[in-house]
């Protein structure tokens, strides 16, 4: 397994590449998932399993995303939704509460 030297504060070790591609990862997934992994070290610590957390460095977060449908593609993605034959009678409808309500998935799914 080939490795890759990293630089964490003063210390300089070998990390091994664990998955192909984990440099292609942006930053704003490392930070969410370092602070996970943060916040779990707390816990631990909370229910007495570690003394003390060590410290966990993260990056700094991203840029926001900020992009919205355009008309066009709001209205090619209704025509795509009502074109497809198996979903023909639920995901029109899907779609155009998602569009005027901005709900995500789940709340769309269960509503009554």
């Amino acid at each position: 397994m080939v490795g890759r030297i990293a630089r964490y504060g003063r210390y300089r070790r070998r990390v091994p590449a664990v998955c192909k591609g984990a440099e292609e990862r942006a930053a704003g997934t490392i930070h969410r998932e370092l602070g996970t992994l943060s916040a779990a070290l707390r816990y631990c610590v909370a229910e007495g399993y570690l003394s003390a957390a060590p410290p966990v460095w993260l990056p700094q977060k991203g840029p926001a995303r900020e992009r919205w449908l355009t008309r066009n593609e709001a209205a090619s993605l209704l025509w795509a939704a009502r074109q497809e034959p198996q979903a023909r009678l639920y995901l029109p409808l899907f779609v155009l509460i998602g569009l005027y309500t901005g709900a995500r998935k789940e709340a769309i799914i269960s509503l009554q």
